[in-house]
């Protein structure tokens, strides 16, 4: 996130923060300037310190002069070393370094306008005559000294004596964490996506950029490779340059490792092939400055990138320098020399313009905009939300991000007016006002569509105005690599291109919609987003274009060495104005308009004097002061152009007390508070014999007022402002002024509060509709550090007109803790639902708060915003119904308008979870959720998600027991279209199995067996693998679930396991209360030289069991379901001799059929039977079996041939053996025969013929007899 400090605030400078006086303090001066400061102990002495000493240039109209004609193209860049010879001043420079070096200091960095150096805490209390002293302010321990220091060499500027300030890294991290948001949604780009979005198509080849941070990343080169092994970027060419000692660790306890890898990831992602020179200075303070310096005089760069800053109501300065007894310090106009000294080299700087708003690092507005943004020299960067579908680019203004919890509610894209520069040249006909407007570009920067990066070895989403300046960095470097030439400062050829409406329309991405606190975006020019984000391809063109106009070239300075005049002054105007082709402008009409904050002072007519067009003007007592603008334009001969040029006019005002609020305490009520200010001449004499007033403004009118009086320091003024009962709590400007000056800072009344809005969804636009409620918390105190509990909170909730359409009370929150997690015990918090005649925009809030202390009632404001859009989305969410620990599935969302048409923009993230914890979603939310991109093919949004295992996939399931993992799972969509239309789902469910998946393919050899995860003691237990190979192993699978297991030279046991099908070589198997099969077209079990044991296992859906071939299998309590076919290979058949055997036979003869099949036994009505083999082939086997048909009883025999093939199988065929029937009607016959014969011959003899007819009656009888049981018998 933004890093933020709590930190009181001295003397705030626009860049060079912590330079003190030099000069020798009175006893009153320390009374005075000190006071504020309690808790003080001496710094230890041998604490190592780091200053930064600046020398200024000899001839800062000239330079600037030199600067607009380098940047009209009038004159070609200047190198370093011609800057160095006309500007610098090196005697300066080495009386400095002999000085520091013959008392002990080391240096480490010097330039003819800059040294830096070190010592220790005792040498630097020597040099400097003072003690530096240590202080600790809400949390914060800094150090500064205890008396106004002095130094003996005059000119020179110093910076670090304290550390009390620090400018701030605009980058910004999800808020994920801080608060409950029960749905979260984000989405996270690469470089790839980044360049689809803005047409970059170069590479940045023969172009340098520079980059400059504090502190630094001590794993810069580690991140950058990393991250470029990540996206498939070349190598980045990258070098590391120390301004001061260069301890990068550092950089981790500040954030600036973040804010470093940043802005080399995303520059280099722009343009993979640029040079980058990663500049770092020591500190976040003044050694800043001499980092710029570095780059411009080493011109260590073609485009610089600068992503930090500081409010300008934070300087409480004004003057060309300020002075503190009599010593000069650098204000935003002279540290402004450093953008004219890098533009006079064709350099380009870009800034961010910060990350909270218009309010920027303070409470008010007014001054919000941030410094060096605003710098006329540098393009200001702000920031919007990308959304990218299908390649295609969708962008709003980073609005307004409410659930962020601190003091400045308004985080979005920095922008605004500067209360210091006037509107340049370059935006007349662009904005309204006089003064300069920020920003002139954007690029994405919302943290809820960041940019993925590596830092410190671990990936990150960012966000912050941090991304969107090293973006067009980047982008800049292809340009520039394409035109082959340096552009210098770029912002009149960005205007230019703006006034040319067709050519605007294609270079830029205009943004419409957003809010950053106070502005709106809107077609054109707005400030929140400026001019928009860049077609890069486009814009190419359009620079290209610009380069061959025919315009003339203006370039301004004015008369002496530096911008800076007092009242009473005679100021000469000098303009060298050339036409298109270079040549000079004799004739023609020109004039020069001087305006100020209040408009336009006087016209004056120039004239030409052989070289210049030249004239003059008078600078009269009562006009306003500070800076002023001189505006030039003309025509001659069908051309005309328009420069200006900047002065400083009146007194330097240096405000040293009070320190504004976060910085410092907030001041109460009724209580008097002490005002101390230096006042000086341009010349450097202290302002004496002035009257110097004090004022509290209130929405520009005068509240409550003072007269300062002088101390015995010349030139500080001291007093004393109240305010008092009934005026209004809250945010004031304070003005110091004199007849020839003015400064200002801003203090706050009344109590500390922070505050955040929490929508339905946390998202990069949190939008929430009718009907759906809001969740406001507040966290107030006291100045006196009461009220936490005892106060009364209000939310008052504006439309868009200003109107006030709700208030909101809030409660103290119980001290419970909520989910196990949360305890807002100490926050106010009321849940409020959207009316429905709520219309569409956005709304803001003014959370107040009101205690009674011991002088009154305190009170204080907290101010965001929220975003009312029309109606929530529909939606359908599909999702697959079973799915393994560890294993990736595919989400897919069907997202809709009310009307039915598809969402192709947003912000969208799937949120899977256990049906168990579901009640822990927003912890799943802010940490897994999964971010959905829309497939304009499918007309879905589809993500992937991984699901959680004991392999640490998704660590925040990390120690939950194994059944939480597996079960029912529950699926969330939150998130938000690109304009503001909310969802949140309910849930669609699916079905996780207690198995852990280690891939769609794993081999297992015996060179890997001890690198598989959960393979341990030659055992792979309760996984799922879609593809698991076993190659020369020995190894137990139990309660696996298992595609397609391929088995070659091992041995393997399986157990309690789910085979989709088996495939063996080679291999000795044995399988045991497993399924195996599950594909209808499919062979279940193909054996090749390979056994295998089955016992009890079920072979299921599948066309054929077995293809064995040169294999053997032993069936064990086996089973089919579903099974067309037992094998591929046709099961053995059985042909006997005889079916029905009549005839007196001894043996047998059987014909078994079937491919390798081999005879093992033979039954014959069960009972075991040797066999012979008479006969035999590959496809048919001939056996004798014996069998006596006269001695075996006539009837049915069962022969049961058993054979395998590599199955077993039981053939059997039955036949008959009718021998002993028929042999016995053959003897009965002939009996019968025989007796009919003896009647016939002896048919005299009646009795004997009674006698045969007897016998033949009972041989008929017994014959009858013996038929019915044979027949008996055979049935």
């Amino acid at each position: 996130m933004q890093v933020k400090f709590l930190i009181p605030i001295s003397i705030l400078l626009i860049s060079i923060s912590g330079i003190l006086s030099l000069g020798i303090s009175s006893p009153s001066n320390q009374n005075t300037f000190f006071n504020s400061y309690t808790n003080a102990k001496l710094l230890p002495s041998n604490t190592l310190l780091t200053l930064t000493f600046f020398i200024p240039p000899k001839n800062l109209n000239m330079l600037y002069y030199t600067a607009e004609e380098v940047a009209n193209h009038q004159i070609s860049p200047l190198t370093p070393q011609q800057i160095i010879k006309e500007f610098s001043q090196p005697n300066k420079v080495t009386s400095l370094i002999n000085f520091l070096e013959s008392n002990g200091f080391t240096i480490y960095y010097s330039s003819p306008f800059a040294v830096v150096a070190t010592a220790t805490a005792g040498k630097i209390d020597n040099v400097f005559s003072t003690e530096l002293g240590l202080f600790s302010y809400n949390g914060h321990v800094y150090y500064k000294p205890l008396t106004s220091p002095s130094f003996s060499l005059t000119g020179i500027i110093v910076g670090g004596l304290d550390n009390e300030t620090a400018f701030q890294p605009y980058f910004m991290q999800l808020n994920n964490t801080t608060h409950p948001a029960f749905q979260f949604s984000y989405l996270g780009y690469g470089p790839n996506a980044l360049r689809t979005a803005y047409n970059v198509t170069g590479t940045g080849k023969n172009v340098t950029i520079a980059i400059i941070d504090a502190f630094g990343d001590p794993l810069i080169y580690q991140d950058v490779k990393s991250f470029d092994q990540i996206y498939g970027l070349p190598p980045a060419n990258l070098s590391v340059y120390a301004v001061g000692p260069y301890i990068p660790e550092q950089g981790i306890a500040t954030g600036w490792d973040i804010e470093t890898a940043l802005d080399v990831e995303a520059a280099h992602a722009m343009a993979p092939y640029a040079k980058i020179n990663l500049v770092v200075s020591s500190d976040s303070g003044p050694t800043l400055y001499a980092a710029v310096d570095y780059v411009v005089t080493q011109k260590l760069g073609d485009v610089v990138s600068m992503s930090w800053g500081l409010s300008e109501n934070l300087f409480a300065a004004s003057g060309f320098y300020y002075f503190i007894n009599g010593q000069p310090f650098p204000n935003y106009p002279y540290l402004d020399y450093y953008f004219a000294l890098g533009t006079a080299e064709g350099i380009t700087f870009f800034a961010s313009s910060g990350d909270t708003g218009a309010y920027g690092d303070s409470l008010t507005t007014y001054g919000g905009a941030s410094f060096p943004a605003t710098s006329p020299f540098v393009t200001a960067v702000g920031g919007t939300t990308l959304y990218l579908s299908s390649g295609k680019a969708y962008e709003t203004a980073w609005s307004v991000l409410p659930q962020y919890f601190e003091y400045a509610g308004t985080v979005s894209s920095g922008g605004g007016y500067s209360t210091f520069f006037p509107r340049p040249w370059y935006q007349d006909g662009v904005i309204n006002s006089s003064f300069r407007a920020v920003p002139d570009v954007a690029a994405d920067a919302n943290p809820y569509t960041g940019f993925n990066i590596t830092v410190l070895g671990s990936e990150e989403i960012i966000g912050g105005t941090s991304l969107a300046s090293p973006l067009w960095a980047g982008m800049l470097a292809d340009i520039i690599s394409q035109l082959g030439r340096p552009i210098g400062l770029l912002n009149p050829i960005l205007y230019w291109i703006y006034k040319n409406p067709a050519l605007y329309q294609e270079s830029f991405h205009q943004i419409t919609l957003g809010y950053n606190g106070e502005f709106y975006a809107k077609p054109g020019y707005n400030l929140v987003t400026g001019l928009g984000t860049p077609n890069v391809g486009e814009l190419l063109n359009a620079i290209q274009q610009y380069l061959k106009t025919n315009n003339l070239e203006i370039s301004v300075t004015t008369n002496g060495t530096i911008p800076w005049y007092m009242y009473n002054s005679t100021v000469s105007v000098i303009a060298y104005i050339t036409y298109p082709n270079g040549t000079i402008v004799s004739q023609g009409t020109f004039s020069a308009y001087i305006q100020t904050t209040s408009g336009t002072v006087t016209t004056i007519p120039l004239s030409f004097n052989g070289t210049d067009w030249v004239g003059s003007f008078n600078i009269q007592p009562g006009m306003t002061p500070n800076i002023w603008s001189i505006i030039v334009n003309g025509s001659s001969a069908g051309f005309s152009g328009t420069s200006s040029y900047d002065i400083d006019v009146g007194q330097s005002i240096n405000i040293l007390s009070p320190i504004p609020f976060p910085y410092g305490p907030p001041l109460s009520l009724n209580t008097p508070f002490g005002v101390v200010a230096q006042i000086y001449n341009p010349d450097g004499t202290p302002a004496v014999n002035q009257t110097v007033n004090v004022y509290l403004l209130k929405n520009g009118k005068v509240v409550e007022s003072a007269v300062l009086t002088p101390t015995s320091q010349p030139g500080e003024y001291v007093g004393q402002l109240a305010l008092i009962t009934p005026a209004e709590q809250g945010t004031y400007i304070l003005v110091v002024n004199t007849s020839y000056g003015s400064a200002y800072t801003y203090v706050y009344f009344g109590n500390i509060i922070e505050g955040a809005v929490y929508t339905p969804i946390n998202t990069g636009f949190p939008g929430v509709s009718p009907g759906q409620n809001i969740t406001l918390f507040a966290f107030t105190l006291t100045p006196e550090g009461t009220g936490q509990l005892s106060s009364n909170v209000s939310a008052f909730i504006y439309n868009q007109n200003g109107q006030l359409v709700s208030t909101v009370n809030l409660t103290q929150a119980p001290e419970i803790t909520l989910f196990g997690v949360f305890n807002f015990f100490g926050l106010y918090y009321a849940n409020f639902t959207i009316p429905s005649n709520f219309t569409p925009g956005f709304y803001s809030v003014i959370i107040q708060s009101q205690a009674r202390t011991g002088i009154g009632v305190s009170t204080g404001e907290f101010f965001t915003s929220f975003y009312v859009s029309p109606a929530s989305l529909s939606y359908n969410i599909k999702v697959k119904g079973i799915a393994y620990e560890g294993q990736h599935i595919k989400i897919y969302a069907n997202i809709t308008y009310t009307n039915g048409t598809e969402v192709e923009y947003g912000i969208f993230n799937a949120i899977p979870l256990p049906s168990s914890i579901a009640f822990k979603s927003y912890l799943v939310a802010t940490n897994y959720s999964v971010p959905l991109q829309f497939n304009s093919t499918l007309g879905l949004w589809e993500g992937t998600f991984q699901i959680p295992s004991v392999l640490g996939a998704n660590s925040f399931y990390l120690g939950y027991p194994p059944y939480t993992l597996s079960g029912p799972w529950t699926v969330y969509i939150s998130g938000v279209s690109a304009n503001g239309n909310p969802i949140s789902s309910g849930p669609t469910y699916f079905n996780v199995l207690p198995y852990t998946y280690l891939g769609s393919k794993v081999i297992i050899t015996s060179q890997n067996y001890t690198s598989v995860p959960l393979l341990s003691s030659n055992s792979l237990s309760n996984v799922y693998v879609g593809n698991l190979e076993l190659i020369n192993v020995n190894i137990s699978l139990n309660n696996v679930v298992v595609g397609n297991l391929t088995v070659v030279n091992s041995q393997v046991g399986v157990s309690s396991s789910t085979l989709n099908s088996l495939t063996a070589k080679n291999s000795k198997l044995s399988i045991a209360q497993s399924t195996i099969g599950g594909d209808p077209d499919s062979v279940a079990i193909q054996l090749y030289n390979s056994s295998l044991i089955l016992t009890s296992v079920v072979i299921a859906n599948s066309t054929y069991a077995f293809n064995q071939v040169n294999s053997n299998v032993e069936l064990n309590g086996v089973s089919l379901s579903n099974v067309q076919h037992v094998s591929t290979i046709s099961p053995p058949t059985i042909s006997p001799q005889f079916v029905n055997i009549t005839q007196k036979i001894s043996a047998l003869n059987l014909t078994v059929s079937g491919y390798n099949a081999k005879i093992l036994n033979v039954l014959v009505n069960g009972i075991s039977t040797r066999y012979s083999v008479i006969s035999s082939s590959q496809n048919s086997t001939t056996i004798s079996i014996p069998f006596s048909s006269s001695a075996l009883p006539s009837g049915q025999y069962t022969i049961v041939v058993m054979t395998y093939n590599g199955l077993p199988y039981n053939v059997s065929a039955t036949v008959y053996n009718a021998y002993p029937q028929i042999s016995l009607s053959s003897s009965l016959s002939n009996a019968t025969t025989s007796l009919s014969s003896k009647i016939s011959s002896n048919a005299s003899d009646v009795a004997f013929y009674r006698n045969i007819t007897i016998a033949s009656l009972i041989i008929a009888i017994i014959s009858l007899i013996l038929v019915i049981y044979l027949l008996l018998r055979r049935r």
